[in-house]
């Protein structure tokens, strides 16, 4: 199933010329003048919004620049979101291989961090100035220890502090599921085979060759660990605006998929751009997952739920 706009189709080309609001301007040597983040949690949607995003050409390239663990420095593995989970529960990592797609926003293939934020503005910028990234709450820390690093940036500073001098006229945008069942489901099945995305275009082939792959089994243990964990990050966030004064926009994972053109024009006025009359942009290429497995583990996670004794 692919998501589809209700407001029309969607191409890159038809995109006019951005209209430029409350100071926003042209990148100045490929830096921003105007930054947004979207604060989020796995299998929220925010693949399928930050390609929506990208296609507009007017608000930034939003995708996962900053995904280093503070422990390890590298992408989050099974072994860390099982933590804690019986060890015959957790998948094999033979197929950890395919972490090399992240080489590319790996910090350690430049000199040091401000090298790499720079090539992250740059590539994460349009040319009206907007840049945009998006960011799971696990790597936060990894992302604060790196800005600490840069000259010019006390480590005393705090999280938010280093980010507001990272990212001009930073804006917030929370993504958030509110249904955690269907998205702890969602990230189990991805992490047992680490695929994270299904190009539309390739579907069928793609749910032919997993057909190959590792089966795919169901564990309550895992979903509910996940489930839980997943909760756990939305309060962290939340934690952090209140604490910070920030308000961000909110959107959630079951409104935005039921408008995109919604949820982006939204985004687009959030950071400081107009919406540009008729404007359109690409269908999306990323294609839904879920399906009928998904769904029959839904419905079972609930049931054992159900019967799980109340803690007194």
């Amino acid at each position: 199933m692919v998501f589809a706009c209700r407001r029309g189709t969607l191409t890159p080309c038809a995109w006019p010329r951005p209209e430029r609001v409350r100071g926003t301007s042209k990148a100045v040597n490929g830096q921003p003048s105007n930054s947004y983040l979207i604060c989020t949690t796995p299998r929220s949607g925010s693949t399928l919004l930050c390609e929506l995003l990208t296609k507009t050409g007017i608000a930034g390239r939003p995708d996962e620049y900053f995904q280093q663990l503070r422990s390890t420095g590298m992408p989050m593995t099974p072994r860390d979101y099982l933590a804690g989970v019986a060890a015959d529960i957790i998948p094999p990592e033979d197929r950890i291989g395919e972490l090399e797609q992240h080489n590319l926003f790996d910090p350690h293939r430049f000199c040091d961090f401000a090298e790499y934020l720079n090539w992250v503005q740059q590539t994460a910028t349009t040319s009206n100035g907007v840049m945009g990234a998006k960011i799971m709450w696990p790597y936060i820390a990894g992302l604060v220890d790196g800005l600490s690093t840069i000259p010019g940036n006390d480590p005393a500073m705090s999280p938010h502090d280093l980010l507001q001098k990272a990212f001009p006229r930073l804006r917030y945008v929370w993504l958030r599921r509110m249904d955690k069942v269907r998205q702890a489901v969602s990230l189990w099945r991805a992490i047992q085979t680490w695929h994270w995305r299904t190009d539309a275009a390739t579907a069928s082939e793609q749910a032919r060759a997993h057909d190959t792959g590792p089966r795919l089994r169901y564990s309550f243990e895992a979903i509910d660990h996940l489930r839980r964990q997943l909760i756990a990050s939305d309060r962290a966030w939340e934690i952090y605006f209140e604490g910070t004064g920030i308000q961000p926009l909110t959107l959630t994972y079951e409104e935005f998929t039921q408008d995109l053109h919604d949820a982006v024009t939204r985004i687009l006025g959030h950071v400081g751009v107009r919406y540009p009359a008729g404007a359109q942009y690409g269908e999306p290429c990323t294609a839904r997952q879920a399906d009928d497995t998904s769904e029959r583990w839904v419905s079972e996670f609930r049931g054992d739920f159900a019967h799980v004794p109340a803690v007194s």
